[in-house]
């Protein structure tokens, strides 16, 4: 049984830990792999207005500050992107990787994203 806070992998469940709200998808549009409570200063708000960027740009401007990125595809960093939002930075992971038909895996353990192409 989870602990109170905790995440745990579901598909399309949004987990509310007082003021943190992420979204834990498993599926082939995003599976993201939360394994340890998120401290409120990861669960910040994003408040992008990408027009016209790199997708290595565009992750560095969404992910809390420390966290890195892998690629498991070859050249998706370079993907030009496109993304118009404000919401938590899981949110608009999600977005991306659907809007641009990628995937991620997310380990809040190593505080890591790996990112590449369906």
């Amino acid at each position: 049984m989870a602990q109170a806070g905790e995440l745990v992998v579901h598909d399309a469940v949004v987990v509310n830990d007082g003021s943190t709200r992420l979204v834990n998808c498993q599926n082939t549009r995003g599976l993201f792999v939360l394994n340890r409570p998120l401290a409120p200063t990861e669960a910040y708000v994003v408040n992008a207005d990408i027009k016209d960027s790199s997708l290595s740009d565009a992750l560095a401007r969404i992910l809390p500050a420390g966290w890195q990125v892998r690629y498991s595809s070859p050249n998706v960093e370079n993907e030009r992107i496109r993304l118009r939002t404000q919401t938590y930075w899981a949110d608009a992971l999600k977005i991306l990787t659907t809007d641009f038909n990628l995937f991620a895996i997310v380990d809040g353990e190593r505080q890591e994203v790996i990112v590449g192409r369906l």
